[in-house]
């Protein structure tokens, strides 16, 4: 019968064990991730493009929502080059008033829309989607979140994801053949 140093010796080092998921929790979420899945969002916007682009931050970000807001305005800019097909939402994950993110959302870009919704609705958004984050939803501190971008399709009422982008990967190419929608010869 081996002795416990022997098992030691076979067994994996708690260390390693925790590298590789430190690995696996850093790299996976940075790669685009297909989906089907009906969201029943009604604190969503209104909008008559087939398509709406959403993103998750909090007015006064300054690290992750500014670099998103700018990407998604190039997006819709180049989606939107001959027929309107696709709109943007950045959605307040904290307590500051509709006023203070409007300020905010229309300081970085001109085509993206701010929503509020209320702390019911807004926990129901962060549900639906998967949103990751860290930090109180109740105040108007920081936030610690990936700032990942989510692709909607119309569905009669309700909308569809369709697919989510990383933080910091998205890129109009890939958004625009995301949408079916061959990119201009801009790009």
């Amino acid at each position: 019968m081996p002795n416990s140093t022997q098992q030691q010796k076979h067994s994996p080092s708690p260390w390693l064990l925790g590298f590789a998921v430190l690995a696996l929790v850093i790299l996976v979420p940075r790669l685009p991730v297909l989906s089907n899945k009906t969201l029943h969002a009604s604190s969503l916007p209104a909008v008559e493009t087939p398509y709406l682009l959403v993103t998750f931050g909090f007015a006064g970000c300054g690290t992750i929502c500014p670099g998103q807001l700018a990407r998604l305005q190039e997006v819709v800019d180049a989606a939107n080059n001959v027929d309107p097909i696709v709109s943007a939402a950045f959605v307040n994950m904290n307590a500051s008033g509709t006023a203070a993110v409007t300020e905010y959302v229309q300081a970085l870009s001109t085509g993206v829309i701010a929503v509020s919704p209320s702390r019911g609705d807004l926990q129901e958004l962060l549900n639906e989607f998967g949103v990751q984050y860290y930090g109180d939803t109740e105040s108007n501190g920081p936030i610690e979140h990936r700032g990942d971008v989510f692709l909607l399709s119309r569905a009669g009422e309700d909308w569809n994801l369709i697919q989510s982008f990383p933080g910091d990967s998205l890129n109009i190419k890939q958004a625009i053949a995301a949408l079916d929608t061959p990119p201009s010869s801009e790009f």
